[in-house]
């Protein structure tokens, strides 16, 4: 085992179970950092902060560092760091059946039952992004179903150790909300362990054929950083204050639209 890895999982083993609304707002707090730094992110920034700053240390922690990380330096460089680390590395992708499928036939039908997922819970999912970009899941789990979104991170938990790990090695600002959304879950298992090595060593499965069986051949295409980030409407002022967002906007209008960073 890496040493990196072996780090990861002592720093997250169990001290005590994190109380449900901590995780909902951590994983709130992490959708909204994870998007594409745009200015409505940095006017709300300081909102984001204080929230994280109010939450289990195992969460304010890592999610602090990346608040500050962010407010530290100026929006045009942030902005330009992002496209870096989510648009040109796949280890830095943001789209989690990525790392299980890769460019594969089946990644169409992975992405199927991640929006299923959504439905059984009540919610129409927008057919102009991809369900299964991370900022996504982490806004399906903190404002829709926590029980649901811990499933679907949990299925594709070695990518999502393997764009942890990557962002850790790369001393990248992301690193700590990505961390907070791993110290939400359970030690990783062996399985999963050995999964992620895999992952690193070989990288995904490439068939080159697109999404085909998610029935829109939009979704055949690189969806840059460049879009528009994650669209919640604001905290709503209650003891752990919840981002929403209407699921079913359209694109283009900043409401609801693709979702930004890594591969397709």
């Amino acid at each position: 085992m890496s040493p990196l890895l072996t780090r990861s999982r002592e720093k997250r083993r169990a001290v005590g179970r994190l109380d449900d609304e901590h995780v909902r707002a951590a994983h709130a707090c992490a959708s909204w950092l994870i998007g594409y730094p745009d200015e409505t992110l940095f006017d709300r920034l300081e909102g984001i902060g204080r929230l994280a700053a109010s939450l289990d240390d195992r969460l304010a922690e890592p999610l602090g560092r990346t608040v500050a990380a962010l407010g530290a330096d100026d929006p045009i460089s942030v902005c330009e760091r992002y496209v870096e680390t989510f648009d040109t590395r796949r280890r830095g992708c943001l789209f989690l059946t990525y790392y299980a499928s890769g460019d594969t036939r089946r990644r169409g039908m992975a992405l199927i039952e991640i929006r299923q997922t959504y439905l059984d819970s009540g919610l129409e999912p927008s057919r102009d992004e991809l369900p299964d970009h991370l900022s996504v899941v982490l806004e399906f789990s903190a404002a829709t179903s926590l029980d649901a979104g811990m499933g679907i991170l949990r299925r594709h938990r070695p990518g999502l150790e393997l764009l942890r790990a990557h962002l850790e090695t790369s001393a990248s600002p992301w690193h700590g909300a990505v961390e907070a959304v791993c110290a939400t879950l359970p030690t990783m298992s062996d399985a999963e362990t050995e999964a992620m090595l895999a992952l690193a060593a070989d990288g995904p499965e490439s068939e080159s054929v697109g999404l085909d069986g998610y029935g829109n051949e939009t979704f055949d295409q690189i969806y840059p950083a460049s879009r528009p980030g994650p669209t919640f409407g604001g905290f709503s002022g209650q003891p752990v204050p919840m981002p929403t967002r209407k699921a079913t906007s359209a694109t283009g209008s900043g409401s609801g639209s693709g979702r930004v960073g890594g591969h397709p």
